[in-house]
């Protein structure tokens, strides 16, 4: 029996593409709130796209791949040539 096809991403840290920014201001608002920002790595005065395009179309192609390796499983086998 084969193993069931995950469905999940590849758990691929976001840490290698983005760095927080730290701060302390308040959103002002009446329930708890936390503002978390990001960037992108920077070199020589610019932001750093390759990490970023890297991890997208890793985790594109994983998702379309599994997608239709699960699509692929799902359609009827046709015994009629056999």
């Amino acid at each position: 029996m084969r193993n069931p096809i995950s469905r999940s991403l590849p758990d691929v840290s976001m840490d290698s593409v983005f760095t927080e920014v730290m701060h302390h201001e308040k959103l002002g608002l009446r329930n708890p709130e936390q503002l978390r920002l990001f960037r992108l790595q920077i070199s020589n005065n610019a932001f750093v796209y390759t990490s970023l395009e890297d991890y997208l179309t890793d985790i594109i192609s994983e998702y379309v791949f599994s997608h239709a390796q699960i699509e692929k499983l799902s359609q009827p086998v046709d015994y009629s040539y056999c």
